[in-house]
């Protein structure tokens, strides 16, 4: 498995768009209390006798980055029924189910495109040392990977705070081939260091930025109407937008990929004060409400 949890660490000047996103990935939805809509659970598996195993997955409506709620994956005990064993809450993208060999078969999703990163956000809180979340990730044709296997990471506490970060996708893409299916995994405990109980991960906000395909980048509807100035800025930098993009999100990083600012665009014009900042060059990002546009560019901060 390849290593790659990182935050982008370069934005360069552009603006982009992506159509085919992750279906609920703001865990809103919730049909079933065992899993939210699009997405499977350890509460989705029937056992012998049609017992059905408890999947320590929730929705959880005190603690989120967007929207109203976000998915809290819990390491707990299973019932002796289902052998007793504290084991990792696991969530994946699409369905869940054992194989007779009573190993995991994640179906995954039905995807066409090839993201350029993949952003999510987490909070992590470990039920002892040691222990942490693991995300896993890849892309499927017919079966075999284009990105030559899977994308995994161990999630570290985070002291109690939500993390913002990017898996950059592009540089793992094998060939020109598209796949055809998305496998997105996230898990409460690391099992290979030994699965601790209470170990506890939240997950929310979690979409692809601007795709690409064969022929290059896609542009499907650009966010337009997005300022920033002045440029360079000494103690501070305005922030305009349409009246459309209200609720927007918009973060700044400097270039080592360290999020320094983040806040939701409450009006058409915003003022970041930038006075606690080093000179230097940074990178402006701006989502919209729908995650489905993203503005990206570069602003100086000159003193």
């Amino acid at each position: 498995m390849k290593k790659v949890f990182t935050i982008i660490s370069a934005i360069v000047l552009s603006v982009g768009a992506f159509a085919q996103q992750i279906p609920n990935g703001g865990f809103e939805t919730w049909t079933s209390s065992a899993a939210p809509d699009h997405w499977g659970t350890l509460g989705n598996i029937q056992g012998t006798g049609g017992l059905v195993a408890p999947g320590f997955a929730f929705k959880d409506t005190t603690t989120f980055v967007e929207g109203s709620a976000s998915l809290k994956l819990l390491t707990d005990t299973l019932p002796q029924a289902f052998g007793g064993v504290v084991t990792p809450s696991i969530a994946t993208l699409g369905s869940l189910s054992l194989s007779p060999s009573m190993q995991y078969v994640f179906s995954g999703y039905p995807y066409t495109k090839k993201p350029d990163s993949l952003y999510f956000s987490v909070k992590y809180t470990p039920g002892a040392a040691g222990d942490s979340g693991q995300l896993a990730f890849t892309m499927n044709h017919a079966g075999t990977s284009i990105l030559g296997g899977y994308l995994a990471e161990n999630i570290p506490s985070t002291n109690g705070q939500w993390a913002s970060t990017y898996i950059s996708l592009t540089p793992y893409y094998v060939g020109s081939t598209l796949p055809d299916t998305l496998i997105l995994i996230f898990q409460s405990s690391n099992t290979q260091n030994g699965a601790q109980a209470n170990s506890t991960l939240w997950v929310d906000n979690v979409h692809f930025d601007a795709s690409v395909n064969v022929t290059g980048i896609e542009t499907v509807g650009p966010m337009l109407g997005v300022n920033a100035y002045p440029n360079p800025a000494a103690d501070l930098i305005n922030i305009t937008i349409q009246a459309d993009e209200i609720g927007s999100q918009i973060q700044l990083f400097d270039m080592e990929g360290r999020m320094v600012y983040s806040d939701i665009l409450s009006s058409t014009r915003t003022v970041i004060n930038t006075s606690t900042l080093q000179s230097g060059v940074y990178a402006i990002r701006v989502n919209s409400i729908d995650k489905l546009t993203t503005y990206k560019g570069k602003i100086t901060v000159s003193k």
